[in-house]
């Protein structure tokens, strides 16, 4: 595909400063994507959970679907079996059921997948309908 711009790039590499620059360089987390993924579906992948705070507190979607698979963040953190960022990404406010093309929840591809029974287990507890308050903490110092 085509080259990352610094954010993704960043994100993907878990590089908090790296993306601290990007988005004060005017690029931005609800936007930037290289034609399927956006910077929080690196960061989701890549189980690097301050960048996904940041990003989302930099108003990235926490739900949104990558253009070709239309995988949110939570299912790519599911695939990866990223238990902590799956937890967080919940946190933050991201819909278990929302489905891939293939018709696939986060749960789907974390029981597929070597998922860790944690991230699972964080998953199914979702998905019985309790809900988590989402927690606005300030991530990025100014």
């Amino acid at each position: 595909g085509p080259p990352l711009t610094p954010l993704l790039a960043a994100s993907k590499a878990g590089d908090v400063n790296g993306v601290q620059a990007a988005l004060q360089s005017g690029e931005q987390a609800a936007s930037a994507n290289d034609g399927d993924r956006g910077a929080l579906h690196y960061a989701a992948a890549g189980g690097h959970d301050t960048v996904v705070r940041g990003l989302v507190q930099a108003n990235a979607d926490v739900n949104q679907p990558s253009i070709k698979a239309n995988a949110t963040p939570l299912v790519l953190a599911a695939k990866a079996a990223k238990a902590s960022t799956v937890q967080v990404l919940l946190e933050l406010g991201a819909q278990p059921g929302v489905k891939t093309r293939k018709g696939l929840t986060a749960l789907d591809v974390a029981q597929a997948g070597a998922a860790q029974p944690a991230t699972a287990a964080s998953l199914r507890q979702r998905g019985r309908g309790s809900t988590v308050r989402p927690r606005r903490r300030a991530v990025w110092r100014r």
